[in-house]
């Protein structure tokens, strides 16, 4: 565990650590797909946007399971909304090397 010395900690871009896993780096894709109908002269006529989805990608140092990942929910992420699905969880083990872990997902903005 690290400690920092000094009357006020620094100020780093993730705010708050994820339970056991020190968070390094957290990564946000806001997603929707769309569809385009065409004329019989190849112009668009009208274009619909649907699915909208938040892509969520944390890592960090400690050793992350499932019971963690269940823990994550979208309101701990910036501009994601609805619910948060765990849709992956990676651990790398190396010798003289903090154990480092990785959780990715979506939230899907109509789900809740």
């Amino acid at each position: 565990m690290a400690t920092v010395k000094g009357t006020t900690p620094p100020d780093f871009g993730i705010a708050n650590d994820q339970n056991s896993l020190i968070t390094q780096r957290v990564s946000v894709t806001e997603k929707v797909d769309k569809k385009e109908a065409r004329n019989k002269m190849g112009d668009v006529v009208a274009v619909a946007y649907y699915n909208q989805m938040t892509e969520v990608n944390i890592e960090g140092l400690g050793d992350v399971g499932l019971a963690l990942a269940a823990t994550i929910t979208a309101t701990g992420v910036p501009s994601a909304g609805g619910t948060f699905f765990a849709e992956e969880i990676g651990r790398e083990y190396a010798n003289e090397e903090f154990v480092k872990s990785t959780i990715k997902g979506t939230a899907y903005a109509n789900i809740s």
